[in-house]
């Protein structure tokens, strides 16, 4: 049979485009607007949505920026409530007057083909075409590599007139309540921000309206010298904050505002709680019991001096009694993760009046939710190991006993050992210590562990 000219040209285009359609990558993820277009009418509100469609792949992190024109649109507002995103490194914000740029996490990845990322309210303000379009955008995948996916964008084209009637009805606001999610702030250290000092990092979403702002407020422990002479107040904060406390003696309290008012108001109790010896209240009852009962004393004799020389007395006698303390703790102190997802705890120790040479101790931990992958002693300060760190996950226990050569150990953030776990089902995980020392420095072995 003959093949004309015209069968043969269609026969190539045919096997070229599936070639073409072949060559293509199966799986891409897109960032979408919805909705695609729209008729505006002048000086009408509308609300346009930015979504994401992992097409199966399983997505950490995106970032980039919605473009505008500015000169036929004026920004009213942005909505992050009911986000996927769960950490933003960058809340949606205006840039140059024609820009939203933003940047966020979600811990343990999403896979959707719905996801929103956040909302914004535009007014039309002159006639025209025009579009909204995702610019510079990028997302990485949830590989432990940072890997960037392949991304398409889908934009939204919209025309204003005065002549025309919008079938776009602005959302209704509906009246939120609900305070913002539950949330696990974190206190953290790392020689790189706030050169080594402990700070706070929080996040946390409002399924309504969003989140507007945090307060901060540091409280003294009752009790202490602090606590007495200053009247805390809330402060507005963002992640990450430095801490005023570097001791970390003090309550801390975060609280999280949506905007419409509603509050979420987590508590951190003091990581080095006041030792008795620190409570002011205490010390002045004990001094003046001392005092009362050499005043009732000396009073029956003929030449009794009066209470305010016996204060003198007592004064004058009192002698410095030596602070020996040291404490042994986990970083974080709380937290929650998802069955089978591994993650990592530090065990530190707290010497802040006298230096310590040694530290032992056994940390019991439930086998039936925790399984131990590994210890390390990387960046440790102890420089000779009694025995090396083991572990057992069928008794539930690891063990540590290590030395610290002279002149010892003194400060408030010691790291002995990090232990990487793995998260084996739900339920309360708590860490013990049970038969753990620290010693001082003092040539007698003192075993200084208060807390």
């Amino acid at each position: 049979m003959q093949i004309s000219k015209l069968q043969f040209g269609i026969q190539n285009y045919l096997i070229l485009s599936i070639l073409a359609f072949v060559a293509m990558p199966i799986f891409a993820s897109e960032i979408f607007i919805n909705p695609k277009s729209q008729e505006i009418k002048m000086d009408e509100q509308f609300e346009i949505s930015v979504f994401l469609d992992t097409e199966g792949e399983n997505i950490n992190t995106i970032d980039g920026r919605i473009i505008f024109p500015k000169d036929l649109l004026i920004l009213k507002e942005i909505k992050d409530g009911s986000s996927i995103i769960n950490f933003w490194i960058k809340k949606p914000e205006t840039k140059s007057d024609n820009q939203i740029i933003f940047s966020g996490i979600v811990p343990g990845g999403y896979v959707g083909k719905k996801g929103l990322v956040f909302s914004a309210i535009f007014q039309s303000k002159n006639e025209g075409i025009g579009m909204i379009e995702a610019y510079q955008t990028r997302v990485f995948l949830n590989d432990g590599k940072g890997t960037e996916a392949n991304l398409t964008t889908s934009n939204f084209q919209f025309i204003i007139s005065k002549e025309f009637s919008s079938t776009q009805i602005l959302p209704t606001q509906i009246a939120d309540t609900n305070s913002p999610e539950l949330f696990s702030p974190i206190i953290s250290q790392d020689p790189i921000i706030f050169n080594g000092q402990y700070f706070l990092v929080f996040a946390t979403q409002d399924k309504g309206v969003g989140i507007d702002h945090y307060e901060i407020l540091e409280k003294g422990q009752q009790g202490s010298l602090r606590q007495f002479l200053n009247q805390e107040e809330w402060q507005i904060k963002e992640s990450p904050h430095l801490l005023r406390d570097q001791k970390l003696k003090s309550y801390i309290y975060i609280k999280a505002v949506d905007k419409v008012g509603n509050e979420r108001i987590i508590t951190i109790f003091p990581q080095n709680p006041l030792k008795w010896y620190e409570n002011y209240f205490i010390l002045f009852t004990i001094f003046m019991g001392i005092i009362l009962i050499a005043w009732r004393y000396i009073r029956k004799l003929r030449s009794a001096p009066s209470l305010f020389n016996i204060i003198l007395i007592v004064i004058s006698l009192a002698s410095p009694i030596p602070i020996l303390a040291a404490d042994l703790y986990f970083s974080p102190t709380t937290s929650s993760y998802d069955a089978e997802q591994v993650f990592s705890v530090d065990l530190y120790i707290s010497s802040m009046e006298n230096a310590i040479n040694a530290a032992s101790g056994m940390i019991s931990f439930p086998p039936d939710k925790l399984e131990v992958i590994s210890l390390s002693k990387d960046d440790s300060v102890f420089n000779l190991w009694v025995s090396e760190p083991t572990f057992s996950n069928n008794t539930g226990l690891i063990t540590f006993e290590g030395i610290v050569l002279n002149p010892g150990f003194m400060g408030s953030a010691g790291k002995i050992i990090n232990i990487n776990f793995k998260a084996k089902e739900a339920g309360d995980a708590p860490l013990t210590f049970y038969s753990s020392s620290a010693l001082a420095n003092d040539g007698q072995g003192t075993n200084v562990l208060v807390n």
